[in-house]
């Protein structure tokens, strides 16, 4: 049940569908974020 997982099927977890990038709107940043952090964090997420 905990085995090994495929690294392809993590690989593809990590990247979002073309539909779901257009619906998503800009990020509302706080001063002092930046757009690589935003993003970092967006693809931990969607990896999880």
């Amino acid at each position: 049940m905990n085995g090994p997982v495929p690294v392809a099927r993590q690989l593809a977890a990590a990247a979002l569908p073309l539909e779901l990038e257009a619906l998503m709107p800009a990020p509302l940043l706080l001063p002092g974020e930046s757009l690589e952090a935003y993003h970092l964090l967006q693809q931990a997420v969607f990896a999880d």
